[in-house]
C-alpha cells in the first residue's frame, strides 16, 4: 500500500434566481472536471471523468410565521483513497479492508421538504428527505473466527429515507418550555457474505424524546427530559436493540455570587444479553465570584457514582459490535479563574 494518489478538480458553480413575490426559484449546476493520478511501484495510471450536478430549488415564505423549503438535485462524486488502494490494510485488531483499485464515481439523486413555523416562543419543524444511490459502495466480506477482510464492491441501487420533526412550546402561566422530537432513517442495502448471494437487507431507526425546561426568574431552574433510540437490522434474522439517555440537571442560585449546577445522567440498552445495561452518572460544578469579571472559584466533582467504564454497542447485519471505555474514577477537582 506505498502509492499516492492525488486529485484535482477544477469546477464552475453558477446560480441564477428568480423571485416570484414570496416564492423563491434557485437553480444552480456545477461542472466539474476531475483529474485522477494513481501510482505504485506496478501502476502509473489516470483517469479524467467530467460531470456536472444540477440542483433546484424552491423556497417559499407563507407568511411572517412559517415557510417551506423543497429541492432535487443530481449529484455525481469522486472516490476518495479509502475507496482505491487495492491491498489490505488492517483497520481493528482482527478485521481488514480492502479498496476496490478502480477509479469509480458514484451516482445519487436527492429530494428533500422542509417546513418551519416559529411565532413567538413557539416553534415546530418537520424535514423529510429521499436518496437514491445509483452506485454506492459496500463490501464482499470474508468472516473467519480469527479474522474478517472487508472487500469494498460497487452495487446498484440503495434508497435511503429519513424524517425528523420538532416542537417546540413554552407556557407561559406555569413558565416551563417542552420539547418534543421524533425521527429516522430507513435504508436498504446490498452485500456479500463469505461467496454467498448478493444479499439485501434493510436498516431502520426510530428516534423520539422530550424535553422540560423551567424559566423561573428565582434562584431555581431544571432541565429534564428523555431520548430513546431503537435500531432494528432484518436480514436473513431480525436484530434489534434500544438505548436511552434520561436526564435532570438543577441550578441552584444561592445569591448574586454562588451558583451550584448539579448534573445527572442515566444510560440504558436492551436486547444486548449483558446484566448490566444501564449506567447513571452525576457531576456537580459550585462556582463563587470573588470579585466581579476578575476572580471566580470553581469546586467541581466529577462521576460521584465512582463508575468504571461504560460500554456501548452497535448493531449490524452479521454482528454485534461492544466497545467498552474506561473511566476516570471519582475525583473532585477546586479551580480559580483569574482574568487581567
Amino acid at each position: 500500500n506505498n502509492f499516492t494518489f492525488s486529485t484535482n478538480d477544477f469546477y464552475l458553480l453558477v446560480k441564477y434566481q428568480v423571485n416570484l413575490g414570496q416564492v423563491k426559484l434557485l437553480s444552480q449546476v456545477d461542472f466539474h472536471q476531475i483529474v485522477n493520478h494513481f501510482e505504485n511501484r506496478i501502476t502509473n495510471k489516470s483517469v479524467t471523468p467530467f460531470y456536472v450536478n444540477p440542483k433546484l430549488s424552491i423556497d417559499w415564505k407563507i407568511n411572517e410565521s412559517s415557510s417551506l423549503n423543497t429541492a432535487y438535485s443530481i449529484n455525481r462524486t469522486n472516490a476518495s483513497v479509502v475507496d482505491v488502494y487495492d491491498n489490505i490494510i488492517q483497520t481493528g485488531f482482527r478485521s481488514f479492508s480492502k479498496g476496490t483499485g478502480k477509479f469509480n464515481q458514484l451516482n445519487s439523486s436527492n429530494v428533500y421538504v422542509n417546513y418551519f413555523y416559529s411565532k413567538y416562543r413557539n416553534m415546530f419543524s418537520t424535514f423529510l428527505m429521499y436518496t437514491k444511490n445509483h452506485d454506492f459502495f459496500s463490501t464482499n466480506s470474508f468472516i473467519q473466527p480469527n479474522y474478517a477482510i472487508a472487500e469494498k464492491q460497487v452495487f446498484k441501487n440503495n434508497t435511503m429515507f429519513s424524517w425528523y420533526s420538532n416542537v417546540d412550546r413554552y407556557f407561559k402561566s406555569i413558565k416551563v418550555n417542552w420539547k418534543i422530537t421524533f425521527g429516522g432513517t430507513s435504508a436498504n442495502y446490498k452485500n456479500i457474505v463469505n461467496n454467498s448471494e448478493l444479499r439485501e437487507f434493510n436498516n431502520l431507526s426510530i428516534n423520539y424524546g422530550f424535553q422540560f425546561r423551567s424559566v423561573f426568574k428565582k434562584s431555581f431552574n431544571f432541565h429534564v427530559g428523555t431520548e430513546w433510540k431503537n435500531n432494528f437490522v432484518i436480514a436473513e434474522q431480525k436484530n434489534n436493540y434500544s438505548s436511552n439517555l434520561s436526564f435532570l440537571d438543577l441550578l441552584l442560585k444561592v445569591n448574586k455570587k454562588i451558583n451550584i449546577q448539579v448534573q445527572n445522567e442515566r444510560y440504558y440498552f436492551s436486547n444486548i444479553g449483558t446484566a448490566n445495561n444501564d449506567y447513571y452518572f452525576m457531576d456537580v460544578e459550585a462556582s463563587c465570584t470573588i470579585k466581579a469579571n476578575k476572580v471566580q472559584l470553581f469546586l467541581s466533582g466529577n462521576n460521584l457514582l465512582n463508575n468504571e467504564t461504560f460500554k456501548n454497542y452497535l448493531i449490524s447485519d452479521v454482528a454485534v459490535t461492544k466497545t467498552e471505555y474506561k473511566l476516570l474514577p471519582r475525583y473532585i477537582m477546586l479551580k480559580i479563574s483569574v482574568k487581567f
